[in-house]
């Protein structure tokens, strides 16, 4: 699949196209309220109630288990985006790949956690914050142009003299044409 750039009308290579496609999302997500107003109340507060009540019930006493549901909220959280990402992604292998690079990011985060979690437990803590975060984040760019986060376009008047779907002023009746 090749795509051009507008502006020039050259092909962009692979890189190129990710590169363009990110600037893009990126730039969409501040300005779309329905993806932040999602994240924060679906991703953040129903995804993440678990942690969430791990902390209100013994604050950062139980560090251990708190670890444990922050790495399996980013898994879970990445996993499922990464599946996303791939199946949208049309025969688009530079889609495909960063669908499997970000299933790869999961995956490697867990491991990570896991493996230094018992020597190092206050900076794997905040570690997996972090990959909670770019979870987040991650998931916000592959849904910014999903069709459930964006409404539908608003009718605009035509050139001509108002919306083309209202009836026509006026009669009709014993108008022939040839």
């Amino acid at each position: 699949m090749s795509f051009t750039d507008k502006d020039s009308n050259t092909d962009l290579g692979d890189w190129q196209q990710l590169w363009k496609e990110f600037r893009f999302r990126s730039k969409k997500i501040p300005c779309s309220i329905p993806i932040l107003v999602f994240a924060l109340v679906a991703i953040i507060g129903a995804g993440g109630i678990g942690i969430w009540v791990e902390l209100f019930e013994s604050g950062l006493n139980q560090k251990k288990e708190l670890l444990t549901l922050i790495y399996t909220y980013f898994a879970a959280l990445t996993g499922t985006t990464a599946c996303q990402i791939i199946l949208r992604a049309n025969s688009n292998k530079v889609c495909t790949s960063i669908g499997i690079l970000t299933l790869g990011f999961a995956i490697g985060g867990v491991f990570l956690v896991l493996k230094y979690r018992s020597t190092n437990l206050n900076e794997m803590l905040c570690v997996a914050v972090v990959f909670a975060i770019i979870s987040i984040i991650i998931w916000a760019l592959a849904n910014i142009d999903s069709i459930e986060f964006t409404s539908p376009p608003t009718k605009t008047d035509a050139p001509t003299g108002g919306d083309i779907s209202q009836s026509t002023k006026g009669q009709l009746d014993g108008f022939k044409y040839d």
